[in-house]
């Protein structure tokens, strides 16, 4: 079968890309879950999404089952360490790979093998197929959840689940997609956009550690959309899809680590730890 259309034709990015999810998902459940008792993380959506429609079909297997199995360990710790049965942790992961694979299957139909980076067409198909495709295997949990009963489930209401998946496969799954590799570089192997590059992330540090940590010369000068739009425009029109998707990576983890500690914007609400999460990731899923 052709899958020269994907984006990766290798192992080892798949596998840590995996390992990285499964360590995202232990880190920030429940911080950035749906609500206080959901074990599955925000992100967690729309990284595993990313990475199978990154994935060979002739790999999905494979990754399917690693993926299962570390979200279940990652999941269970997280179970535990909250005092939440462990045993959620299962119907938790089963339905966000169902979902996940079914929303790679769609979007393998509709875009006919193409890689989410080959064009604005297969890019929006996939922003379809991410959004249409969490929608029937949420349908069908939450009228399981209604038949056995919400503490046999994973911690979530249907409607919060597919939020949940819908705006995270949105904002993560390009970024990450072109991270993993495939997308086209811009102007390689020459020593000033080499420059240019080392420019823009210097400034770049300096604007979203003064936006967002408010330390610095020009902490409490600089707004946190001045610190994020112009570096995304910068980072996109000149290093393509990989700059782009550098920048933004970088603004994800800003953000969520300074709302995890406490200081910038997100900290000044006065609200529960879990809702400054939620902000934050709103924030992030209009912005990226």
């Amino acid at each position: 079968m052709d899958t020269k259309g994907f984006v990766v034709d290798g192992n080892w990015a798949l596998i840590a890309a995996v390992l990285g999810t499964a360590l995202v998902t232990w880190g920030t459940s429940p911080m950035l879950g749906h609500f206080a008792g959901a074990l599955v993380p925000w992100p967690t959506h729309g990284l595993a999404m990313a990475i199978l429609i990154a994935t060979p079909k002739h790999r999905q297997r494979a990754i399917l089952a690693l993926l299962a199995s570390v979200l279940i360990v990652a999941t269970m710790l997280v179970a535990v360490r909250i005092g939440a049965p462990a045993v959620r942790a299962i119907p938790a992961i089963a339905l966000l790979l169902a979902q996940t694979l079914f929303v790679a299957i769609v979007y393998e139909r509709v875009s006919g093998r193409h890689s989410p980076l080959a064009g604005t067409t297969s890019y929006a198909w996939m922003l379809v197929a991410v959004v249409l495709g969490t929608i029937p295997l949420t349908a069908i949990a939450s009228a399981v959840l209604v038949l056995a009963g919400s503490d046999a489930g994973p911690g979530f209401t249907g409607l919060a689940w597919w939020v949940a998946a819908s705006t995270s496969g949105a904002a993560l799954c390009g970024g990450v997609v072109t991270l993993l590799g495939g997308a086209r570089g811009v102007h390689r192997g020459r020593s000033l956009l080499s420059l240019e590059f080392a420019l823009l992330s210097a400034t770049y540090a300096l604007a979203a550690l003064s936006a967002f940590a408010e330390v610095g010369p020009f902490a409490g000068v600089i707004t946190p959309a001045l610190a994020a739009l112009p570096f995304l425009v910068w980072g996109g029109l000149r290093f393509g899809l990989r700059g782009y998707s550098v920048i933004a990576a970088v603004l994800v983890v800003v953000v969520i680590v300074s709302a995890w500690v406490e200081i910038g914007p997100f900290s000044r609400f006065d609200e529960s730890k879990i809702a400054t999460y939620r902000r934050a990731w709103i924030y992030l899923a209009s912005l990226v």
